[in-house]
């Protein structure tokens, strides 16, 4: 059976999504904000001090979602916001360093969950995944003729 296009982009789409393939222990059921929580720290170990609004941009997400998250991540103590020197409108968001030693721990319950995710693959096998997928990705952003 030779799959069409749109069942092979609904299994890639489906089987991107955390969780589908992730089942956390009940200790670890903070998962609604992990995903969220992770890129903003990830994007703030990177760009540490940046704008709400090029935070946002970045992440790829409206600013008031990010404003309702940075109140979360705030109230954990994991970010801080201050009043730009140069510009008090603009807020710059920092991490903490309760933040960073979380998004260590993000990072490391990351690649065990990438690890559960390929175990089924042989070395071989996430070879060929990868340059599949990797040929998708590169085929992005050119323009698709519509009739």
């Amino acid at each position: 059976m030779i799959p069409t296009d749109t069942e092979l982009a609904r299994l890639l789409f489906q089987t991107a999504r955390p969780d589908n393939y992730i089942t956390l222990p009940e200790e670890k059921k903070d998962a609604a904000l992990f995903i969220g929580k992770f890129r903003c720290l990830q994007q703030l170990t990177e760009t540490d001090g940046v704008s709400q609004r090029a935070l946002a941009d970045a992440l790829r997400i409206r600013p008031a979602s990010l404003s309702e998250l940075l109140a979360r991540l705030e109230q954990k103590g994991l970010v801080e916001r201050r009043a730009s020197e140069t510009d008090r409108r603009s807020l710059r968001v920092f991490l903490t360093d309760r933040g960073r030693e979380e998004q260590k721990k993000g990072v490391a319950l990351q690649r065990q969950i990438h690890a559960a995710m390929f175990a089924a693959l042989s070395d071989e096998e996430k070879g060929c995944l990868y340059s599949i997928l990797k040929k998708i990705k590169d085929q992005g952003g050119k323009e698709v003729p519509l009739p």
